[in-house]
């Protein structure tokens, strides 16, 4: 995504952006298609990982298709099936510097923080 900056966004909160590339995972039905029962024992936790390293191999496919784009941050958008929506932004520079300081995946780290937010009602 790339910052617009000719765009007021009347919500303090948010920011307007030109969505430059983008990516549409279906963990559900990847799952299912592969033959995994996911109405059964999947435990959470390997289910959230599962996603972060989704969300890694898109936000990857992506950058090698970026190009020229001017992309300067990274939107990630979850539906549930409960009808919660989660939606977050980070800029890439400051996606590299948590990947260089901390020796993290910084995609990674953003996708499991957002899950964190998901999920926190339904594990405690």
């Amino acid at each position: 995504m790339e910052k617009d900056v000719t765009t007021k966004i009347e919500n303090e909160n948010k920011a307007a952006f030109i969505i430059r590339l983008s990516g549409t995972f279906l963990p559900e039905e990847y799952l299912s298609l592969n033959g995994q029962d996911i109405d059964g024992e999947f435990p959470l936790d390997e289910y959230k990982e599962f996603i972060q390293n989704s969300v890694v191999a898109i936000y990857e496919n992506l950058l090698s298709k970026s190009d020229d784009k001017p992309v300067d941050t990274v939107g990630l958008w979850f539906d549930f099936d409960d009808e919660k929506k989660l939606e977050t932004s980070m800029d890439i520079a400051t996606l590299n510097l948590i990947g260089e300081g901390q020796g993290l995946n910084p995609v990674s780290e953003l996708t499991k923080m957002t899950l964190e937010v998901a999920y926190e009602s339904a594990e405690g």
